[in-house]
């Protein structure tokens, strides 16, 4: 006699199955975004600058940009792993502008990429409900995928309304900030870019933000004088080892400690 239940799949394994199906799902959808061409890209590019010792997240001064969350073409903020994302390609292309378009939606507000321009890669995430071919409501599958997608910054388009391209923030007078004289002997190489501070091994030069930049000229000079640290590991003085094998753990700590020092 076949026992109560004997044959069909209790509602508890159909939940647990469900939510199984589900998660291999979500990990294919997430399988996908990773290998697409843009999400690559930027993930090298943020891995190879971190290995010539920048941290493209870390920021202590103000961003020479818009001082705003990266927004889509409604102005609304992104959120999640976006914000990381468009942040590091504002810095990493010296972005003004806080918001970003795709091709579509900036024909549609009158706007034209420039030709030439190359775009950003965004993350798209959202969920679907897939029904079973039986209509059996205890095999209704709840999916969430995420898939990569292409945008535009502002800066990189002709014609917008004037709102959509922000106003950058005024730059502070520092025509009475004095470098000090220490600083100024050691005739460092610095190059004035962008929003990232770091030591660049392919050019020997120290990369700093515009000293208006900083709320004072106190954090300006420490900074510099940190990265000016990494310079005295190249080959041509210190030859620290550590600067070649950044990119490991205990070296960036070691290297880390003695730019500190």
């Amino acid at each position: 006699m076949r026992k109560l239940g004997e044959g069909r799949p209790s509602p508890v394994f159909l939940k647990e199955k469900g939510r199984e199906i589900e998660g291999q799902d979500q990990r294919l959808s997430k399988e996908k975004t990773m290998k697409s061409p843009a999400y690559t890209a930027m993930m090298d590019r943020v891995l190879a600058e971190i290995d010539q010792g920048t941290m493209p997240w870390r920021r202590p001064w103000r961003n020479g940009a818009v001082a705003c969350l990266p927004a889509r073409n409604t102005g609304e903020p992104f959120t999640g792993g976006n914000i990381l994302l468009l942040s590091m390609a504002a810095a990493f292309n010296g972005f003004s502008g806080n918001r970003w378009f795709t091709f579509k939606q900036a024909e549609a507000l009158g706007g034209r990429v420039r030709k030439g321009e190359k775009s950003s890669v965004a993350i798209l995430c959202n969920r679907t409900t897939k029904e079973d071919e039986t209509g059996d409501p205890e095999k209704v599958r709840h999916l969430t995928y995420t898939k990569a997608y292409p945008v535009f910054c502002a800066d990189q388009i002709d014609g917008l309304d004037a709102e959509c391209y922000g106003r950058p923030p005024a730059r502070r007078d520092l025509s009475t900030f004095e470098i000090s004289d220490f600083i100024r002997r050691l005739a460092l190489p610095v190059q004035h870019k962008g929003d990232m501070a770091y030591y660049d091994t392919r050019t020997d030069k120290v990369v700093m933000p515009h000293p208006e930049q900083f709320d004072t000229l106190d954090d300006y000079q420490a900074t510099l004088l940190h990265e000016a640290g990494h310079l005295t590991g190249s080959a041509a003085r210190l030859n620290r080892k550590d600067l070649e094998t950044y990119h490991l753990h205990a070296s960036r700590a070691r290297e880390e400690l003695t730019a500190l020092s």
